[in-house]
């Protein structure tokens, strides 16, 4: 890529970045002044931008112009496709995110490459995350006039999750991550087993013996406090299969996606596992209520179904 490539994008006049837009929670509310931002990027006798003298959301407060009902003229700013290698860093993504639902129209980029094609504010914002995601270098010039679907923002905030997750939970969850398909497939399982009430299947997908908290033992000695079922295969196919097949843990697995799953964590805050939460009891004025989770792990190359647990 040449760095020296000019790309001139044209600005409607009401193409503000928050025109009319609402302000995303967490998101700067003063944002600067896009002509101060210009003057102080602009490089060269043709008073082009400098990505290189502008943070990336700067950049695009410098591609704004002041709302004006009556000002439709288009303008025509030119910008250096000269950005520097991690031009977006993890502290400029945390605030790219808020900008990426702006849907504000009239940028269209008039590069050497690509037509003359509408684009908004958020698919600007999404192209820098992608880049800092991708490690690659950003470039407008190979940017056909990106707009921000609501498949890519949800991609991308799925990913961010992801990623504060990884470095807040240590190794243990970034192979976790990587099972990812492994999991997919697994949960998928359960849910056609659920679907179809074959506890045969169900079974296939436990590791027995496993403890069940919320389970009701099918008998009681008085004399002994019980905390929680250990429930073999035996009594499993005998009394326990009905716990998956009745409310509310079926309503959680079949209303849940495998991107649902939380971690679970041990008492150092290791991930070890999936979890699903669900709601046995709501809470009221009277009771804090009662929290289950089903747990899975993976027992010998395979996940399955370790326990089912409650608070």
């Amino acid at each position: 890529m040449n760095t020296n490539n000019l790309i001139i994008i044209l600005v409607i006049g009401l193409a503000c970045i928050s025109c009319g837009q609402p302000v995303a929670k967490n998101s700067r509310i003063v944002r600067p002044d896009a002509d101060s931002l210009r003057m102080k990027a602009m490089s060269g006798p043709d008073s082009s931008l400098d990505p290189r003298k502008l943070a990336p959301l700067e950049l695009l407060d410098a591609l704004s112009l002041p709302a004006s009902d009556n000002d439709k003229r288009i303008y025509s700013i030119r910008i250096l496709d000269s950005f520097p290698a991690r031009y977006v860093s993890r502290k400029d993504v945390k605030e790219l995110l808020s900008s990426m639902s702006m849907s504000s129209p009239g940028f269209s980029n008039s590069s050497s490459t690509q037509p003359k094609t509408q684009a908004t504010v958020g698919g600007y914002a999404v192209a820098m995350i992608e880049s800092y995601r991708s490690g690659t270098r950003l470039s407008f010039d190979s940017l056909p006039s990106p707009i921000a679907t609501d498949n890519a923002i949800n991609d991308l905030y799925d990913w961010w999750y992801r990623e504060n997750k990884l470095r807040q939970y240590g190794k243990k969850a970034k192979a976790l991550l990587k099972d990812s398909v492994m999991v997919k497939t697994f949960w998928s399982d359960v849910q056609t087993s659920i679907r179809s009430g074959d506890a045969e299947q169900v079974a296939n997908l436990i590791d027995f013996p496993f403890n069940c908290v919320p389970c009701e033992p099918d008998s009681i000695d008085r004399k002994t406090v019980i905390y929680f079922v250990r429930v073999s295969t035996k009594s499993f196919r005998r009394v326990y299969s009905k716990e998956f097949f009745q409310e509310p843990l079926r309503h959680a697995i079949l209303d849940n996606e495998y991107s649902d799953l939380t971690f679970s964590f041990d008492d150092h805050q290791q991930a070890f596992g999936y979890s699903l939460p669900y709601t046995i009891v709501k809470p009221s004025k009277t009771s804090e209520g009662r929290q289950g989770f089903l747990i899975i792990e993976k027992v010998h190359g395979r996940y399955l179904i370790t326990g089912i647990d409650q608070l």
